[in-house]
């Protein structure tokens, strides 16, 4: 609505956001599972062995790195047949639209996986920044000792 309301409704700004939205929600998807499985693993990793918890997370960054890269240039190379094809109803200015952008929005999906990677890591270890927790749970009725407190 904000891309609409500031640029209107051309052709160029619907091959732009089919492009945006068709790359993004899987890598959301994928953040999401990313989420649920890595962050109360690294928990647990981290309660354990931390050196131990540093070492399984090196090998699995490069993991990351290479599905990334690997996602990204296969949105790269796949998605142009794709648009080409016509399945997904755009006017051929939209086509050309989408097809111009495709290069540049191909590597948000490869940053996406690893700053979704490196949110996981930040939110096991308690260090990222969540204004709705830090509100409610900064109270003195809600932290009754420092064990509690998200500010470390």
């Amino acid at each position: 609505m904000a891309v609409a309301y500031r640029y209107g409704t051309s052709a160029t700004v619907e091959g732009y956001l089919l492009v945006f939205n068709l790359l993004s929600w899987p890598v959301s998807l994928l953040f999401g599972v990313m989420s649920a499985v890595f962050i109360p693993r690294l928990v647990a990793l981290q309660w354990d062995d931390p050196q131990g918890a540093a070492l399984w997370q090196r090998p699995v960054t490069t993991w990351v790195w290479l599905l990334g890269a690997g996602l990204g240039i296969g949105v790269a190379v796949g998605f142009s047949p794709l648009l080409a094809t016509g399945w997904l109803g755009l006017e051929t200015e939209a086509l050309r639209a989408a097809q111009a952008v495709l290069p540049w929005l191909a590597w948000m999906v490869t940053l996406d996986v690893v700053v979704g990677w490196h949110a996981c890591q930040l939110m096991s270890r308690q260090r990222h920044a969540n204004t709705f927790l830090w509100k409610f749970c900064s109270t003195p009725l809600l932290t009754p000792s420092r064990g509690l407190s998200f500010t470390s």
